[in-house]
């Protein structure tokens, strides 16, 4: 498979470059040509006019602008069928800049919305004939019409609060979606738009209940932030799938993204030895085919003198290693060493 034949040039090129670490570094981003060729969204904090070249350099470096392009007018930004699965301390679902991306469980829809009992009612529309039911789709005045579509929390869209609440302040289920049916059968109960593993009980809402705490949020803003809405800032592949999991235990969490559908998981979790619940929870993934990057650690260890991913490196080796950086390099926090796969500018 794909991953197989990844992960075994990657063992290559780790035992080639094993004795040689060194701390990755770009050319000054002053001294590159900005923006000379590919699609520029409208993003204002990235790209508009008041934006200087730092807002925008992990998009320049990993020339993003180039691989977005099809025409002046027309940009291809990703697969919405691509689902991945961040898996941190949970998402703001309700993000101007990511709600549309918030990912839906097809099967979790209730047939009433599907088929309903009324005749002069078509139910839901998959408004872009992807196959899917998704929020751009809930958004669209077809949809919009529908007496079960409705923003309850009267923010100008759809999001995944809508669905689960028509009153979140009073926690108020919307009965119409979060129907208290285990519609898909997978022993979680109107995991509508995710799960929330963390919060006792565990429930359908992954949340970040910490104020302040916007990882998760931030993480899915870097992957698949909406482009080229007049908004914040653009994702690396803005039309992809977000589906978001806060995280207690590794097998529970990995597993339920794995059968639902996530291609690559993202997680940002500090690995301090061997977990065996985490080893399952890599070959459950592997086995199925998944992508699982955990990012290097914020405690600026150096693998050259401390041999710190190199240690993980041999106890994990289906885990990718990507590390944090900015337009000169890794980042002063980000922990380095032989056992880094990949850059990740953000």
């Amino acid at each position: 498979m794909r991953i197989m034949r990844f992960l075994d040039r990657r063992r290559k090129t780790q035992r080639n470059i094993q004795r040689h670490t060194r701390r990755v570094t770009f050319e000054p981003l002053e001294q590159r040509v900005v923006l000379s060729v590919g699609y520029i969204p409208n993003d204002p904090l990235q790209f508009g006019p008041e934006a200087s070249p730092s807002d925008r350099y992990n998009h320049e470096l990993m020339q993003n602008p180039a691989a977005w392009w099809v025409s002046d007018t027309e940009a291809n930004f990703g697969d919405r069928e691509l689902v991945v699965a961040v898996v941190d301390n949970g998402v703001d679902y309700t993000h101007p800049d990511l709600y549309e991306n918030i990912w839906i469980n097809q099967d979790e829809i209730p047939d009433a919305l599907m088929n309903p009992p009324d005749p002069e009612d078509d139910g839901l529309s998959d408004v872009d004939g992807d196959g899917l039911i998704t929020f751009v789709d809930l958004n669209d005045p077809t949809n919009l019409a529908k007496p079960y579509v409705i923003d309850h929390n009267d923010n100008g869209y759809i999001d995944a609060q809508d669905l689960l609440y028509s009153d979140y302040a009073n926690k108020v289920a919307n009965t119409d979606w979060n129907n208290g049916v285990d519609d898909d059968n997978n022993a979680y109960v109107d995991d509508l738009v995710g799960w929330d593993f963390k919060s006792s009980p565990d429930d359908n809402t992954p949340w970040p209940t910490t104020s302040g705490d916007h990882h998760g949020t931030r993480i899915a803003g870097i992957l698949g932030a909406i482009p080229d809405n007049g908004v914040g800032m653009a994702g690396i592949a803005g039309n992809v799938t977000i589906m978001p999991v806060r995280m207690l235990s590794y097998e529970s969490s990995i597993e339920y993204a794995v059968d639902n559908g996530a291609k690559i998981i993202a997680m940002s979790r500090g690995i301090g030895g061997w977990n065996s619940g985490l080893q399952k929870a890599l070959d459950y993934a592997y086995s199925h085919d998944v992508l699982f990057f955990n990012g290097t650690d914020n405690t600026g260890r150096d693998g050259v003198t401390e041999g710190f991913l190199d240690h993980y490196r041999l106890q994990y080796e289906q885990l990718l290693f990507p590390v944090n950086t900015d337009s000169e390099g890794a980042k002063s926090l980000s922990s380095i060493g032989s056992g880094v796969d990949l850059a990740v500018p953000a």
